[in-house]
């Protein structure tokens, strides 16, 4: 029976044994698997941490780009409300643009059709010969005839036509003028040497028999202009106008003329200077420029003198006081661009407040330490007989 026993405790104890060890066996399997299990995790979780970390940054670029795109909409929103505001102004602008020019036409529309019946109502005169017997209108008319100087038109300020003849000297004594073939215009024109052209002649100043060359009033005409338009002449005998530089040596190359320069300052002051020798030289040579002779009883002083035997220059021509033209804004003899009492800038830019070299000044005219702006200029000549 001990045996017995002991048999069984033995086959009791192997079979715990054996069960003991496929216990731990599977333990040991169920242990390597979670093993396994956690690399899986980890090298998931890593994994999915890159593509976090990934979709984290896109996310930023694109919430950067978004912002960008914000700020740019803003800008263009802000550039668009500017664009708007200017073209307002700008509207405004070319409005009182065009409001000005409406008013210079029917300012000179008006001026015209003064001139006009004024020209009707001294044609409609009767001629009134003196108990002498011979015959001195008292109010001549303007004839329909070419005159070489303003002493052969009518003793009347207006805007008669002129012509020279360069065949034969021209002494301002004829008073048969020459027969009248074109309609007259009121615009300078300047087509050849032996073209009719218009001038203003200003009777009652100093005597009369002066032609205007020269006339700045209003700032209706631009005086910044080409050589070419310099050559020929611009503006309006009856308003502003340049008479034109081939005029001018046309009319004094055979003669002797006087030139009077009549000024006028914004506080109405008057203002005048005569030279008794004035002439233009051709366009070979430039147009130069001779003057001389400042007549005692000049009420402005001499700012003409210094531009003796100097070419005449626009801001388009090609010499070496050119960039003066640029500088101070209108055609005339210049050379050099310092200012100076000598000095004066008649063709400059109309209405330039004090102190401005691209004004209209007259060099010993001041207004304190500064040039005086003019209101008006008229550069006249006269022949010298």
């Amino acid at each position: 029976m001990k045996s017995l026993r002991s048999i069984w405790s033995v086959l009791v104890v192997l079979i715990f044994g054996v069960s003991a060890i496929q216990a731990l066996n599977e333990s040991v399997s169920i242990t390597e698997q979670l093993q396994g299990l956690q690399i899986s995790l980890n090298q998931l979780y890593v994994e999915n941490s890159e593509q976090i970390e990934a979709l984290s940054t896109q996310l930023y670029r694109l919430t950067q780009s978004l912002n960008n795109l914000v700020g740019s909409a803003e800008i263009v929103q802000r550039s668009v409300q500017a664009v708007e505001i200017n073209n307002d102004l700008l509207v405004r602008h070319v409005t009182a643009l065009t409001t000005q020019t409406d008013e210079i036409v029917l300012n000179q529309q008006y001026c015209a059709n003064h001139e006009a019946l004024k020209n009707m109502f001294f044609e409609l005169q009767p001629k009134c010969v003196p108990s002498g017997g011979s015959e001195h209108p008292s109010i001549e008319f303007p004839s329909s005839g070419l005159y070489h100087s303003c002493q052969e038109a009518p003793r009347r300020s207006g805007v008669y036509r002129f012509a020279y003849n360069n065949s034969t000297p021209i002494d301002g004594t004829s008073t048969t003028p020459f027969p009248f073939t074109t309609t007259t215009s009121s615009y300078v024109q300047q087509n050849g040497p032996s073209s009719p052209f218009n001038a203003y002649c200003d009777q009652n100043s100093f005597g009369g028999g002066w032609m205007v060359i020269q006339k700045r009033q209003d700032g209706s005409v631009d005086f910044n202009r080409t050589m070419a338009e310099y050559r020929n002449g611009f503006g309006n005998p009856r308003g502003e106008y340049w008479l034109g530089l081939e005029n001018l040596y046309q009319l004094t190359r055979r003669n002797n003329y006087q030139l009077l320069v009549v000024m006028e300052s914004y506080d109405n002051t008057p203002m005048y200077a005569i030279y008794n020798l004035f002439r233009v030289a051709g366009e070979s040579s430039g147009y130069r420029l001779t003057i001389s002779g400042l007549a005692s009883g000049s009420s402005s002083g001499d700012a003409l003198s210094i531009y003796s035997n100097e070419v005449f220059v626009t801001y388009d021509t090609n010499l070496s006081y050119s960039y003066c033209s640029r500088q101070w804004g209108s055609g005339f003899w210049h050379w050099g661009c310092s200012t100076g009492e000598n000095r004066s800038n008649l063709n400059g830019i109309y209405g330039y407040r004090n102190g401005e070299v691209q004004g209209i000044w007259w060099g010993r005219l001041k207004n304190g330490t500064n040039f005086a702006s003019l209101k008006k200029v008229q550069m006249m000549i006269k022949l010298v007989s």
